[in-house]
């Protein structure tokens, strides 16, 4: 008896699926990230000072100092500027935590007018109801019994206990206990320390050998690939670079305004209060309201009234809306290449991941993430979630909603690119990429007819509404024959590239797609034109772009053909030799590449004499 033979290899599904697979490599990484933290945070701070304290090392180097001593000196005013900041802090702390007893007082009779309010307020017949009925299905508290003479039995009264104090020898470990309770209570901050130094300790060493590390890095990376790797090493400490330069700029600007706002508002300890809110910036969104209720704290136990407390908070509503709206932007340029919705989910993350240090690290590591996602095809889908780039292209878009039957969304987007972009670049940008999406779908059958007909038509009157508004620099003085390859929509490329040709000089005169090829290539040669444009649209009409071409080569040696084979990217090489070899002078993918050629040839030859 035959044994069953084996399923093919490509009928197994494999196991893990990629999903789980993928599922399952995440939750090692988070794993690893959480219970290594004790480890991987003083290094991830290390890094982040290294990248902070980078440029002032190289400024030092500049100034004819060694590596050694720049970075001595470096590490030397890092440290003073901490003892000094430690030192202030701790100092106005101190001061305004022995004022606070002083205005008991006044904090006792904001309190009191808070109660008043609560009871006379709107809320407080709904509080009184509430209080009625939970008195009603309360029992009723029990009374004495009383005795067979009819009245009632005193509680007895019994007399007290006597206390004795019994020595256990037990002291000592009593001790020992207190003093493990204020370990216990000082480990956070021991710990913070250890870090601290840890990581100032592993920046020097960075700074000291940052180009033998930078080669290990790329040796260690760049497994095949050295260009890609340079490039996303170089590219992640740039935007990192920059991101802490500025970031310490904005922050400590912010935080000077703040400072002189509470101190022109008479709020105590403004100086402080300006400091905690740059230092409390670094936390993403929330930081900044954070440092706020510490002044309107303030406020309310100094001042008797409520006007300074909201005055506070409007100081800090309106610098926090122009900083976030006119000066990050203009700073902050390009940004970090991380979208805000990306960075919030980032910083709670690794808030959850590292704790407070998470909050402060989140930026720089998220874009460390997106930069090796950019250059690595593996995670280029973090890329897509993380990074600030669109997540579709505006042809995209523009297709989706027209699809959708939502023609005013289609034009508004058309809109917002002629805003956002030059007015030229809308063809080869906007409706180049949605013709051949559209072409792709509909060879592909993933598009109806009815959809293709509908995106057509109004890609269409679009194209034609932009021809109506004046683009020409003068009057023509050219004609340049088109001849769409087969299909409606490569009529509709020629008369987008008889709008562009329109300020270089020259029209397009396309014909139709109803007629024949053998019509066509009759009325070219009748017309002997200088220049002939075949528009072909991928992915299917290279054969008949090939035969109009050998047609027109045979029939008109002299004239130059300029194949548009619009918006396609792939295999390119080998269409050009194709075309070429069918006779085509010149092959591009772009209008303006088009309008380009066209107009270099119509300026250097010379006009044939007509038949």
């Amino acid at each position: 008896m035959d044994s069953p033979s084996p399923k093919p290899a490509e009928a197994r599904r494999p196991w893990p699926s990629p999903a789980v697979g993928a599922l399952l490599s995440s939750s090692l990484v988070v794993l690893i990230l959480w219970c290594a933290r004790v480890v991987l945070i003083p290094i991830a701070l290390a890094i982040l000072l290294a990248f902070l304290l980078g440029p002032v090392v190289d400024r030092l180097e500049r100034a004819r100092f060694s590596r050694a001593p720049a970075v001595l000196v470096t590490l030397a005013g890092v440290v003073l500027v901490a003892a000094g900041i430690v030192a202030f802090v701790g100092f106005e702390l101190s001061r305004f935590v022995n004022e606070v007893p002083l205005y008991q007082e006044n904090m006792r009779t904001k309190v009191k007018a808070l109660k008043e309010q609560g009871k006379a307020g709107p809320f407080a017949k709904v509080r009184s109801a509430l209080e009625d009925v939970a008195r009603e299905r309360d029992p009723l508290p029990a009374l004495p019994l009383a005795s067979k003479t009819g009245k009632r039995s005193a509680p007895s009264v019994t007399s007290p206990l006597p206390v004795r104090i019994i020595e256990d020898g037990k002291g000592s470990e009593r001790m020992l206990d207190d003093a493990a309770a204020s370990l216990a209570a000082l480990k956070p901050t021991l710990e913070g320390l250890a870090n601290g130094i840890l990581a100032l300790v592993l920046a020097v060493f960075m700074l000291l050998r940052r180009e033998d590390l930078r080669n290990r890095l790329v040796s260690l990376a760049s497994t095949g690939g050295l260009a890609t790797t340079t490039k996303a090493l170089d590219e992640a400490g740039r935007r990192i670079s920059r991101y802490l330069r500025v970031q310490l700029l904005v922050n400590g600007t912010f935080g000077i305004a703040i400072a002189l706002g509470l101190f022109l508002l008479h709020v105590p300890y403004a100086l402080l209060w300006g400091f905690c809110a740059a230092v409390l910036r670094y936390v993403p969104y929330v930081g900044t309201w954070i440092a706020a209720l510490l002044p309107m704290t303030v406020g309310f136990i100094v001042f008797p009234g409520w006007r300074e407390s909201v005055q506070v908070f409007v100081l800090f509503f309106v610098l926090h809306v122009f900083t976030a709206n006119a000066i990050e932007p203009r700073l902050y340029g390009q940004g970090i290449g991380v979208s805000e919705v990306a960075l919030l989910v980032s910083a709670a993350f690794w808030a959850w991941i590292w704790g407070p240090v998470g909050l402060i690290l989140a930026a720089p590591l998220t874009v460390g993430v997106v930069v090796m996602a950019r250059y690595v095809p593996s995670f280029a889908f973090l890329e897509r979630l993380l990074g600030d780039n669109p997540s579709l292209e505006p042809a995209f878009v523009y297709l989706q909603r027209l699809l959708a039957r939502d023609v005013r969304e289609a034009a508004s987007v058309v809109r917002r690119f002629q805003a956002e972009h030059p007015r030229e670049s809308i063809h080869d940008g906007l409706f180049v990429p949605t013709l051949a999406r559209i072409r792709a779908d509909r060879a592909s059958e993933l598009m109806s007819a009815a959809d293709e007909e509908f995106a057509l038509a109004h890609t269409a009157a679009l194209v034609d509404q932009l021809g109506e508004e004046p683009e020409s620099t003068g009057d023509p003085i050219e004609r340049v024959l088109g001849c769409p390859a087969r299909l409606e929509m490569e009529e509709t490329a020629l008369g987008m590239l008889d709008q562009l040709g329109r300020a270089a000089g020259f029209r397009v005169e396309a014909f139709s797609t109803r007629r024949l090829s053998s019509e066509v290539i009759a009325q070219v040669a009748a017309r002997r034109p200088r220049v002939v444009v075949v528009s072909v649209m991928p992915p299917d009409g290279l054969p008949q772009a090939e035969h109009l071409c050998r047609s027109l080569r045979s029939r008109l040696p002299e004239v130059a053909i300029v194949v548009g084979y619009w918006g396609h990217r792939l295999e390119l090489d080998d269409i050009i030799s194709k075309l070429r070899a069918a006779g085509a002078s010149y092959v591009t993918t772009t209008l303006l590449g088009a309008r380009e050629h066209i107009s270099s040839i119509l300026a250097a030859a010379p006009r044939p004499a007509p038949a």
